[in-house]
């Protein structure tokens, strides 16, 4: 698996273990979820960690994929 497609399955780890629902997210919860899931999985880089709760890292691929699939489940059709 490449880097890109493995940087889209964890943001896509990142909000399902989430579990958000809501169409009107917060991106600090958003911020939180992916930092807390790095953090899980064994990520031990307190800065960088950091750095994506206060928002420093919204470029980063984690940050850009679940901000992806964030906006992917609001335009899913209500069923």
């Amino acid at each position: 698996m490449d880097r890109a497609a493995k940087t889209l399955t964890d943001s896509v780890f990142v909000l399902h273990m989430f579990h958000i629902k809501e169409t009107h997210m917060k991106i600090e919860d958003i911020r939180g979820a992916v930092a807390d899931t790095l953090e899980a999985r064994g990520l031990s880089n307190r800065t960088f960690l950091r750095e994506i709760r206060t928002g420093k890292r919204d470029e980063s691929p984690y940050m850009i994929g679940a901000l992806a699939c964030a906006a992917a489940q609001i335009m899913q059709p209500a069923g």
